[in-house]
C-alpha cells in the first residue's frame, strides 16, 4: 500500500509539474531576444480565460518593440498585471501557502521531538524512513509554492475547495482515529481483523470537492487539483493533530476500552509474527502505532485523494457541460 501511495504521487507530480518544465524548457532553449515574447506569452495565457482582450493586446504589442530593454520591460509590466489581477489577489493563496509551510514545519518539528525523548515515550524512525519523510515534506512545499503562483479562475477555484476539503477531512480522520469516535479509534487493532475501508472513507471527500470544483470550474484539472489540495492539507492537520492529542492527552487514550484491547492484542501470538515486537507500557504503544498511522497518511492521503480527484474533477466538469444554461459564479 505505501509503495502504490508513493507511486500514485509521484505520478501526480509529474502531471501537475508538466506545464511548468514545458515553460521553462521554451524560455530556455529560445534565444535571448525572445525571452521577453515568451514571459508575454505566458502571462497571455493566464490572462486569456480571463482578460482575453488584454491577452490578445499583449501579444500584438509585444511583436512591435524592438531593444532589448524595451521587451523586457513591457514583458514585465505584464507580469505585473497578471500578478495584481483579481484572482492573484485572493485570499485563498496565502491562506493555503500558510497552511501547508506551518504544517511542513510544524510535521518536522514534531518528528524530531518524538525521536528525541526518552525511550518509553518516543517512536522509531530509521534513516531510510528520515529521508522519505524528507522528500515528501519537500514535495509538499515545491508543489505549494510553484502551483499557488497560478492567477487563473480554475486555480482559484481549486485552492478554495481544495483547502475547506482538507480542514474537513483532517478533522474528520482527527476524529475517527480517537477515543471520540463513534466506531471506535480505527488506528488501534484489536482483532486480527480490521475495516481496510477506515482509512479511506474519510477522504470520500476529496471525490466530493473534485466535483464541485470541476463543475465550477469547467475543467477538470481544477478537480483533481482541488483534490490534491484536499488530501496534503488533511494529512497534515491529521498528522499534527493526532500527535499533539497524542502527547497532550495520553491518558485519555490509555484509558480508552479499544486502546486497551488493542494493547492486549499486541500480545497475543496472532499479532507478534505481523509486527515482532511487544510493548510493556501502554502508553508507548499508543505514542508508536499513532505515529506510524500518523506520518504514513503523509503518502497514503494525497495518493488517495488525487485518485478520487482522477474520477471527481471530469465527473464535474462533464456535469457542467451538459447543462450549458445553468448560471455561473
Amino acid at each position: 500500500m505505501i509503495v502504490l501511495s508513493g507511486v500514485i504521487f509521484l505520478i501526480a507530480l509529474v502531471w501537475f509539474a508538466l506545464p511548468s518544465i514545458r515553460a521553462a524548457v521554451q524560455v530556455l532553449c529560445r534565444p535571448a531576444p525572445d525571452r521577453p515574447a515568451t514571459l508575454v506569452a505566458a502571462a497571455a495565457r493566464e490572462l486569456a480565460a480571463e482578460r482575453p482582450e488584454w491577452a490578445q493586446a499583449m501579444l500584438a504589442e509585444i511583436g512591435h518593440i524592438h531593444g532589448a530593454g524595451a521587451r523586457w520591460l513591457f514583458a514585465l509590466g505584464c507580469a505585473q498585471v497578471v500578478l495584481s489581477s483579481p484572482y492573484t489577489a485572493d485570499r485563498s493563496r496565502p491562506m493555503l501557502r500558510g497552511a501547508v509551510m506551518v504544517g511542513v514545519l510544524g510535521t518536522a518539528l514534531t518528528a524530531v521531538y518524538g525521536t528525541t525523548r526518552s525511550v518509553d515515550k518516543s517512536f522509531e524512525m530509521s534513516a531510510s524512513v528520515w529521508v522519505t519523510l524528507v522528500v515528501v515534506l519537500l514535495i509538499y512545499s515545491g508543489l505549494t509554492l510553484t502551483l499557488t503562483q497560478a492567477t487563473t479562475r480554475k486555480a482559484f477555484v481549486a485552492r478554495r475547495f481544495g483547502l475547506a476539503g482538507g480542514v474537513a477531512v483532517g478533522l474528520l480522520l482527527l476524529l475517527l482515529n480517537s477515543p471520540a469516535s463513534p466506531f471506535g479509534n480505527l488506528t488501534m487493532r484489536s482483532g486480527p481483523t480490521s475495516n481496510p475501508f477506515g482509512a479511506v472513507t474519510p477522504l470520500l471527500v476529496s471525490l466530493g470537492v473534485a466535483v464541485a470544483a470541476g463543475w465550477l470550474a469547467r475543467d477538470a484539472r481544477a478537480g483533481v487539483e482541488a483534490a490534491l489540495w484536499t488530501g496534503m492539507v488533511g494529512s497534515l492537520v491529521f498528522c499534527l493533530g493526532l500527535m499533539s492529542l497524542t502527547y497532550s492527552a495520553t491518558a485519555w487514550f490509555t484509558n480508552d476500552p479499544v486502546t486497551l484491547a488493542s494493547w492486549a492484542y499486541s500480545w497475543s501470538p496472532l499479532h507478534y509474527p505481523e509486527y515482532q515486537q511487544h510493548h510493556l507500557d501502554v502508553a508507548t504503544y499508543l505514542i508508536r502505532e499513532n505515529a506510524e498511522t500518523a506520518f504514513i497518511f503523509l503518502l497514503f492521503g494525497p495518493a488517495v485523494s488525487i485518485t478520487f480527484g482522477l474520477l471527481g474533477g471530469p465527473l464535474g466538469s462533464v456535469l457542467r457541460r451538459l447543462r450549458p444554461t445553468a448560471g455561473g459564479l
